[in-house]
């Protein structure tokens, strides 16, 4: 039964693959849209190349590859879909923790699943800053745009967070939202502020130290780290 299972969710993966590279077809703009909206996202809040060393990094839960990297003649910006691309091997998984050590359930962990992939490197996707007396203040900002926050996605957020020293360390986070549908920007708003407190909630409550756990949420507040703002839509308007 196991064996079938696996079998069944290959076939699915397969189909959503081919459904998913129709649909790219069936939007001619995809591309070029998909990357006016990444390069409005990576301007969101960047500082000076004139005063800083920047390094930019995308992480992305899609499986389409809309850009290859953005350049510029100081840097290049990587782009991974950490969950497989399209064009290649693509996977569908749940969310391992608390459930690696059951054998029957292990093989349908996103974490598992990984394993099979060839994922481009990551390791440069966050930085912790350099101890004490160093310039290097590792990640200095991350931004979230599109997706849910939904806890099958945890275990990453959790471990970016942790390589951040989020507590105690400088990162701010950025949650950006955009109007969609027939849903005013106060009620996307307020949709995205909770999807954020329980995301903060509940990594809050992976911490070692509880009180720390139980006021993550307004350190960063206090400290100006956190912050969930409208993407205006001028770069999307033709």
């Amino acid at each position: 039964m196991l064996e079938l299972t696996r079998h069944d969710l290959k076939c699915l993966e397969k189909e959503f693959s081919a459904y998913l590279a129709q649909a790219e077809k069936d939007q001619p703009d995809y591309r070029e849209n998909a990357r006016r909206l990444m390069c409005e996202l990576i301007i969101q809040g960047r500082p000076s190349e004139k005063n800083y060393d920047i390094e930019e990094s995308v992480l992305s839960f899609n499986y389409t590859h809309p850009i290859e990297g953005l350049r510029t003649e100081e840097h290049e910006t990587s782009y991974i879909n950490i969950h497989g691309r399209l064009g290649g091997e693509i996977v569908f998984g749940i969310d391992g923790t608390g459930r690696m050590n059951d054998p029957t359930v292990t093989p349908f962990t996103k974490t598992y699943r990984l394993l099979s992939l060839d994922v481009s490197d990551t390791r440069s996707l966050v930085h912790a800053a350099s101890p004490i007396g160093y310039q290097d203040y590792g990640t200095a900002l991350i931004k979230f745009y599109g997706h849910s926050l939904g806890s099958a996605d945890y275990s990453y957020f959790q471990a970016i967070f942790d390589s951040v020293h989020l507590y105690e360390g400088r990162t701010q986070l950025i949650f950006f939202y955009r109007r969609h549908g027939d849903k005013t920007s106060e009620e996307v708003r307020v949709e995205t502020m909770s999807q954020v407190i329980k995301l903060l909630d509940a990594y809050g409550r992976t911490l070692d130290n509880k009180d720390h756990g139980k006021n993550l949420i307004h350190k960063l507040l206090i400290e100006g780290r956190l912050a969930v703002k409208e993407l205006s839509d001028t770069m999307r308007r033709k």
